[in-house]
């Protein structure tokens, strides 16, 4: 009978787990969750997941238990075996991984996150006690790791999907939608550091003339180098993106009214060393720029940007280079 209730018991805590999969949208807010429906079912102190990074396996989730930073889990990923209380399952001593145990570790049990498709990297129990896990707790983690890595290559897809979703395709920049959900971030965090926020909103001038005379191939490069100009441009919490057509906007951190003129110069001086080839013409690209500052009367993202919309159309129209200030 205790057999039974055990198998009706884990029964359960796997179909809990498909649900979890299928219902948690990140994998921050995931991996706590496992941690916490494993404790019912598995005896252990830690868990300490690791994936692949640009630098080798990175640790994701959980404390540094597992000796020198991931001993065991590199191990683990590099052969895709099991370690069972620091010793690799069904391999011989000679195989081992070295081990040093620390913050109070005594045994470990790691498998790596793999299923049919793929692997995606390892997750490990840590426990105070000495020899604590047994082999139906491998087989119970290995279980929970074979279904945790397509949730995870579910939530990486997903992620890549919200984010290419605040991204223009042509020019990779920050998109409108994305520009909103910053506002409110940059107008708070200006509040707190007790900084001036203000935005500087630009389009290129005779855009529309550059798609007609050459092609929307040169139109799409143009766009590509205004948006790396201002890209280079981003420090200390500055922020652009593109609106849509060809106006761009670029929110400043602690920009005061009396250095938009030298940041409209300096802009124009880079600009103006971005030449494209066409042939044997060269297109130059121009910008007409305007600011505005943040204040009570402009609240809002819509109603700053309008701010700068009319300080920009001013500049067009008087064909001027000074800077036109929003009242």
């Amino acid at each position: 009978l205790s057999l039974i209730g055990a198998a009706s018991h884990e029964g359960t805590f796997m179909l809990e787990l498909v649900s979890l999969f299928a219902g948690t949208k990140s994998l921050p807010a995931l991996l706590p969750q496992v941690e916490s429906r494993l404790r019912r079912i598995v005896p252990f102190d830690g868990m300490v997941v690791h994936r692949p990074g640009p630098g080798g396996l990175e640790r994701i989730y959980g404390d540094n238990r597992t000796g020198s930073e991931s001993v065991v889990p590199n191990w683990v990923w590099k052969h895709q075996r099991a370690v069972l209380n620091a010793g690799p399952h069904s391999a011989s001593a000679a195989n081992s991984p070295s081990v040093v145990l620390v913050n109070g570790a005594c045994s470990l049990l790691s498998v790596p996150i793999r299923d049919s498709v793929g692997s995606e990297g390892v997750l490990t129990l840590v426990a105070s006690q000495r020899d604590c896990f047994s082999a139906d707790h491998l087989r119970i983690l290995t279980a929970v790791a074979e279904r945790l890595c397509p949730a995870i290559q579910n939530l990486d897809r997903l992620s890549s999907m919200a984010a290419e979703s605040r991204l223009d395709p042509l020019t990779g920049a920050p998109n409108r939608r994305s520009l909103r959900e910053r506002f409110d971030r940059s107008v708070q965090q200006a509040m707190e550091d007790g900084e001036v926020l203000s935005v500087m909103l630009c389009d290129i001038d005779r855009f529309k003339q550059v798609n007609d005379q050459h092609g929307h191939a040169m139109g799409d490069k143009v766009l590509q180098c205004v948006a790396e100009l201002l890209r280079r441009q981003c420090s200390d919490g500055s922020y652009y993106a593109r609106l849509g057509g060809d106006e761009f906007v670029l929110i400043l951190h602690g920009t005061e009214r009396k250095d938009w003129d030298a940041l409209r110069t300096e802009l124009l001086e880079q600009l103006n060393e971005c030449r494209l080839d066409f042939g044997l013409e060269q297109v130059r690209i121009e910008l007409s720029i305007g600011f505005a500052e943040l204040s009570e009367a402009q609240g809002s993202c819509d109603r700053l940007l309008d701010a700068a919309d009319q300080a920009m159309y001013q500049e067009k129209q008087a064909r001027r280079r000074p800077v036109v200030i929003a009242s």
